[in-house]
């Protein structure tokens, strides 16, 4: 999302290049399309206030693509995989993302430059999500055997091993978000949790016998689909409210100080708060 605008990507088979990117005003209206007809399923990530298109297909330049305020595209410097990067985020100088081959987190300036590794984070295995803070590099993965998984730590600077904040030995990780000091994320087993970016104990927030896989997270309250409705929950688990009960094939969600936005089959729906 932007100030104004909400994007959306999507596609299916890429071999019949149907690949599309677009965006549909915050306040309603039309949406309209962009990138058509591309030889790939193309995702669209915001970083650091700019939008990137990650796919590569013509006409697009590279497998990362600033979006410019004059609708071109600029490619951005990637790691070595000839696949889209995963988890793209950004801060006001720099870029982050997960390669898709190898799993490491690499950075590069914004401005421009060679891409550098600054975290082995696939180790023991590729990340299934990683975020980024104003200090660290977050991301969760399996442990070598492949039970249960693993939340880590790193200074995003690079220069210092990485540290275990937690491991779920009989976990199953579906999503996790995060706030100033926490860490949010959602298990099969046990629901909504949070934990303190410093590590420590973990608290359960609310259980849910189907905790679904989207989370969000603003400065009071988590949104997440609760046995198949979505709702949206204090943070201290003090109380729940439903939002929607039609929550079939939602993909994705995110908030701002006005509203609540979510994808669901090809269309992108708004609740005011």
């Amino acid at each position: 999302m932007t100030d104004n605008d909400v994007y959306f990507a999507g596609g299916a088979y890429p071999y019949i290049a149907n690949g599309f990117v677009g965006r549909v005003p915050k306040s309603g209206g039309s949406a309209s399309r962009f990138l058509t007809n591309l030889a790939t399923i193309p995702a669209v990530e915001e970083a650091g206030g700019e939008i990137y298109v990650l796919g590569a297909a013509n006409p697009l330049p590279g497998r990362v693509n600033r979006l410019n305020a004059n609708g071109s595209f600029t490619a951005i410097p990637t790691s070595p995989s000839t696949q889209k990067p995963r988890f793209l985020t950004g801060d006001a100088t720099h870029l982050y993302w997960v390669d898709n081959d190898n799993g490491h987190f690499y950075t590069v300036p914004r401005a421009g430059g060679s891409p550098t590794v600054v975290a082995q984070s696939g180790l023991p295995s590729k990340p299934l999500q990683a975020l980024v803070d104003g200090d660290s590099l977050y991301w969760v993965n399996r442990p070598a055997n492949g039970k249960g998984w693993n939340l880590w730590k790193a200074p995003k600077n690079g220069g210092a091993a990485p540290t275990l904040l937690l491991f779920l030995q009989a976990g199953k990780f579906h999503k996790f978000a995060m706030d100033a000091d926490t860490l949010y994320f959602l298990d099969y087993y046990t629901g909504l949790n949070k934990i303190s970016k410093s590590g420590g104990a973990v608290t359960n927030i609310a259980y849910a016998d189907s905790p679904g896989n989207i989370l969000a997270v603003d400065g009071e309250r988590l949104y997440w689909i609760k046995d198949e409705v979505l709702t949206a929950t204090c943070k201290d688990g003090s109380g729940d409210q439903v939002l929607t009960t039609e929550t079939y094939s939602t993909s994705d969600i995110a908030v701002d100080d006005t509203g609540i936005y979510w994808a669901q089959f090809y269309k992108v729906f708004k609740l005011t708060k």
